[in-house]
């Protein structure tokens, strides 16, 4: 019989196997999982605080513009000074009394001059007509010097208590504005650590999202690491075709030993024909179920069949498990 063909054969332990398949269809299952958006909301919009101090600022400009439409308190320039209401207190106050006063004194003279043009006896006539309007003249040009001087002063009187009067105001609007502006502040700052809130919350729900979507992948990922962690657990097996039986002996037990193993039909299954050796069938098999709970498994799974070489003396026994048993060395 001619050398037969070696085949080496490289198996994984069934349980490191079972690790592997359980890995690969859990990632299939991750993998199988269809997209999930997220539903909740994402950034904080303006709260009611916040709201309040939009309104009141609104408020504010509109009623600056309302009560400054020149641009005075808003730095666009200075509105033209008002003086009509302090010019008339002193026109009423200084000037007409001024020129009433005035007024009584030509009167006063008139009456002296006549009374005496009249102690003279020249009362009428030219003499006195000249004399009044001498008197008249004076009072004129008294009543014009007195009243350019009096407005005047009025004028400037009245700037000045107008430009007073507009500083006052000023300041105190610049102080309400300043009190609205601070308060505006403090609303604002309230509302953005309300609103810094909303959004830590919505971040907080966010994260919680995302952290159950990777979850999944996470616990896959420390199942990969433990598995890869494991020493490698593979056996190799050696069998022979078509070799004679003298080298399955030697290759069995040692070279030049022959064994006895056992090769009973009763406990092999797959048993097909390979060639001849010595004049004597030679098959290969695997054990079945049987032969595996009597420990045939450690014996080759290549040779003869112990039934059909029976008549050969000394060649076939009975082993204690009942079963026949083949002495390779008597072939």
């Amino acid at each position: 019989m001619s050398k037969g063909k070696s085949t080496t054969t490289t198996s994984t332990d069934p349980t490191q196997m079972a690790m592997y398949q359980d890995l690969y269809n859990r990632s299939k299952n991750i993998a199988a999982l269809p997209f999930t958006p997220y539903s909740g909301p994402r950034v904080a919009g303006f709260n009611p605080d916040q709201l309040t101090g939009f309104d009141a600022a609104r408020n504010m400009f509109g009623q600056s513009m309302a009560n400054d439409p020149r641009g005075q308190l808003a730095g666009m320039g200075q509105a033209p000074l008002d003086i009509n209401s302090f010019q008339n207190p002193y026109q009423e106050q200084v000037i007409d009394n001024a020129m009433a006063d005035l007024n009584r004194g030509r009167q006063l003279q008139i009456q002296s001059d006549q009374d005496a043009a009249i102690g003279r006896g020249a009362f009428g006539g030219s003499r006195s007509a000249v004399l009044e309007a001498e008197t008249n003249r004076n009072f004129a040009d008294r009543a014009g010097n007195l009243a350019a001087n009096l407005r005047q002063q009025g004028f400037d009187s009245s700037v000045a208590n107008a430009m007073q009067d507009r500083n006052f105001r000023s300041g105190i609007n610049q102080g309400l504005l300043s009190d609205q502006y601070r308060n505006l502040g403090l609303l604002s700052g309230i509302g953005l650590q309300q609103q810094g809130l909303q959004q830590g919350a919505m971040d907080a729900g966010y994260n919680e999202f995302l952290r159950a979507i990777n979850y999944p992948r996470e616990q896959l990922g420390l199942l990969a690491q433990g598995v890869s962690a494991l020493p490698n657990q593979q056996s190799t097996t050696q069998s022979s075709r078509g070799g004679g039986i003298a080298e399955l002996g030697a290759g069995l037990g040692g070279i030049g030993q022959f064994i006895t193993a056992v090769s009973d039909s009763r406990l092999k299954e797959n048993i097909n024909f390979i060639g001849k050796s010595k004049g004597h069938n030679v098959y290969t098999w695997n054990w079945n179920e049987k032969g595996k709970s009597i420990g045939a498994s450690k014996f080759p799974t290549v040779g003869v069949i112990a039934q059909e070489v029976a008549h050969i003396p000394e060649a076939v026994t009975v082993g204690e498990h009942g079963y026949l048993m083949v002495n390779y060395g008597k072939l």
